[in-house]
């Protein structure tokens, strides 16, 4: 979309694209037996990243570092590609367990359903309710992430107002997690059983991710009238 002003002025970046390739030999050498088939997760982590890098130097080679600069949303959206580690992979999970259990029981309270807590366990009339790793909502909390990132590149400009969208993310996850598990929870209770392993509750993610979405929606209008912008591009790079 905006590759005639990304390529306008080519100058080769030996230099920084030869540094950038090192880093990538140096990140598939630690890797170690990349061979091995099927890599370990953290493994695959390391190798896919050394690919990527050896893809961003190979740009920053034949078309230097001003070009990097202009492309770097589309270039760097492509770290995006590298699994997350294991350990990072835990570390989010327990953060949304945490999160969504804990607002989960104030959405209860809420909806005066009597409920009692005990740390992942939600006890409900006639009904416990874990919020399991497997209900951490992790694999829309990344498309939700994704699409924000995109979202923030193409309606705003300042970079602390992206950043600033990109956080407010985190307790939104949160919030449509937690919404998620006392909606299923409360329609197996005066509905149905079969909510509980129903399609809403092993493939109605795509449910809560709109719910996100429309959450984010005015969050993303006031930090753009906050520019001050008109409501077209006016001529501005979306890339």
């Amino acid at each position: 979309m905006n590759r005639s002003t990304i390529f306008s002025t080519v100058k080769t970046g030996v230099l920084p694209g030869s540094v950038l390739f090192l880093t990538g030999t140096i990140l598939w050498l630690f890797a170690g037996r990349f061979t091995a088939s099927p890599l370990p997760e953290d493994e695959l982590s390391l190798v896919t990243l050394a690919i990527v890098v050896f893809w961003l130097s190979g740009f920053l080679f034949f078309y230097g570092s001003r070009a990097f600069t202009m492309a770097r949303f589309p270039l760097l959206f492509l770290l995006l590609l590298v699994p997350i580690p294991e350990i990072a992979i835990e570390r989010i999970t327990y953060f949304l367990q945490a999160g969504s259990a804990a607002i989960a029981y104030g959405l209860f309270q809420l909806c005066s359903v009597p409920v009692f807590k005990q740390r992942f366990i939600l006890r409900l009339p006639t009904l416990d309710i874990e919020v399991a790793e497997q209900c951490s909502g992790i694999r829309s909390s990344l498309a939700l992430l994704i699409t924000v990132l995109i979202v923030g590149n193409f309606v705003l400009d300042s970079a602390w107002r992206k950043a600033l969208l990109v956080l407010s993310i985190f307790p939104i996850l949160i919030l449509k997690n937690a919404v998620r598990i006392v909606a299923i929870s409360l329609l197996s209770i005066y509905v149905s059983r079969k909510f509980l392993h129903g399609w809403l509750h092993t493939s109605g993610g795509i449910v809560f991710y709109l719910l996100g979405l429309l959450i984010l929606i005015p969050i993303a209008t006031t930090l753009r009238k906050s520019e001050g912008r008109a409501p077209a591009t006016n001529g501005k790079s979306l890339l």
